[in-house]
């Protein structure tokens, strides 16, 4: 089976990366392709305290908008999200985090052979289940859990330590530049924006195939 190199620059509390994954998966799944998947971060809200702040008051203060259109913008996001078949629950997700400690235990993990199984898990913890995964103590719970080192997790979720591991993944991302997120870096230099859709993921990569034969 052909395997391709998929970086992936995401936040954790992004709904359409949430969908995007779930649609560029699906794509792989149909054409019978492998994925390495690595994550690359992108803190959409990197002053943000550790209350977090509640999402449509987020988006009042953000973007102006009134309580009518975010929960028009809701109702369209939630189409969305069935239609990938994503899972997000918005009666506990009920706000936005600042994601800086978790992108860096995401980076540990990548170095550990964990970043997938952790990153589902911290979807599943912030978009199922609304726990605040800024906190250093739910992410040393699930990193734990996962049987991550007990080295890794402290370096993680210890902003005063150095993590090598996630400094050079801010360096790796830092080279392209994305209007929005998610965005895509395909076997290297391919680089493609946005959540898309499976018919669209689906084309791009029998393109890359056929290009490659």
């Amino acid at each position: 089976m052909q395997t391709v190199k998929i970086e992936m620059i995401h936040d954790l509390v992004c709904s359409w990366c949430v969908i995007g994954y779930q649609h560029i998966n699906s794509a792989l799944t149909d054409l019978g392709l492998e994925a390495d998947f690595e994550f690359l971060p992108h803190e959409l809200n990197p002053g943000m305290g550790p209350a977090g702040m509640e999402i449509e008051a987020y988006f009042r203060a953000v973007h102006g908008w009134s309580k009518q259109k975010h929960l028009d913008y809701r109702d369209r996001l939630i189409q969305s999200v069935d239609s990938a078949g994503a899972s997000i629950d918005f009666r506990y997700r009920t706000h936005y985090f600042n994601t800086h400690l978790a992108h860096r235990l995401l980076a540990e993990a990548q170095a550990e052979g964990l970043a997938r199984p952790l990153h589902k898990a911290l979807l599943k913890a912030y978009h199922t289940k609304g726990f605040n995964i800024s906190e250093a103590e739910v992410l040393k719970n699930i990193g734990e859990t996962l049987g991550l080192s007990a080295q890794a997790i402290n370096r993680a979720i210890n902003p005063g330590q150095k993590s090598e591991h996630y400094n050079r993944a801010r360096k790796r991302r830092l080279k392209f530049s994305t209007p929005s997120v998610p965005a895509w870096v395909v076997n290297e230099t391919d680089f493609v924006i946005g959540s898309n859709s499976v018919a669209y993921f689906r084309a791009y990569f029998e393109k890359l195939l056929k290009k490659a034969s």
